[in-house]
């Protein structure tokens, strides 16, 4: 079942790579030339938090959890917490590493992050329910 779930995720990954070009540059993201969201980077906690553009209204919280053991991957996971619904979607199929343009790409690519930068919150529900594995009980 794992395997068919990352043949399935690669799969939607190639497709949602060519979909959007988008780049993290001066505290912003961009897609496609235009700023989309503001973004601070935690760099020793591995955590990203992302804001309304030009902002402090925080709408999507990213953290790469190591468990304390940085050098073993197998219990990595990626904790996606929308701020203005509550939502929190713990996922060891949405890690990738350290870096959050995947993330972004697929939240793009599932509507749950609009192209003005907000966030629906019935597509956040539904990649909720797709990738949410409640990995800390």
């Amino acid at each position: 079942m794992k395997t068919l779930s990352f043949i399935l995720l690669f799969t939607f990954l190639t497709t949602v790579a060519n979909a959007q070009k988008i780049k993290f540059k001066d505290d912003k993201v961009i897609v496609d030339g235009k700023e989309l969201l503001s973004y601070k980077k935690r760099k020793m906690w591995d955590e990203y938090t992302f804001y309304k553009l030009n902002t402090t209204d925080e709408i999507i919280f990213i953290s790469y959890e190591r468990n304390g053991t940085p050098t073993y991957q197998g219990d990595d996971y990626t904790k996606i917490f929308f701020s203005q619904f509550n939502i929190k979607i713990e996922s060891k199929g949405l890690d990738f590493g350290l870096n959050s343009k995947p993330i972004i790409q697929i939240l793009i690519q599932s509507k749950v992050l609009k192209l003005d930068g907000s966030i629906d919150e019935d597509k956040a529900k539904t990649l909720f329910g797709k990738y949410n594995e409640q990995i800390i009980k």
